[in-house]
């Protein structure tokens, strides 16, 4: 698969599906960035696992871990991941990402 349909896949694709109005450059829309380490691509495993997401009643679904491949994300200007920990201010930014 190409970068490029992996980035959608893992941002607008998501967004779309979750009815969310975000995860594309426009005027007037709130930024977000992430930030990509391309080493740790390479570093991801096959392996998959199931993760729960606490936000919707602890639905599962499938995951593929790749610890250190998104270093940063900045929401609107707010950092709101780093160094794989989502910080306190998550949700409480204006027009930061929240369940």
């Amino acid at each position: 698969m190409p970068m490029e349909k992996c980035i959608w896949r893992l941002s607008k694709e998501q967004s779309d599906w979750l009815g969310l109005d975000c995860c594309y450059l426009a005027e007037g829309k709130s930024a977000t960035l992430n930030i990509i380490n391309p080493e740790k691509i390479l570093n991801v495993t096959k392996e998959v696992f199931e993760g729960e997401i606490e936000e919707f009643n602890n639905y599962y679904r499938l995951v593929n871990r790749a610890e250190g491949v998104v270093e940063t994300v900045v929401v609107n200007g707010g950092i709101i991941f780093e160094n794989n920990n989502f910080w306190k201010v998550m949700g409480k930014l204006r027009n930061s990402a929240s369940f």
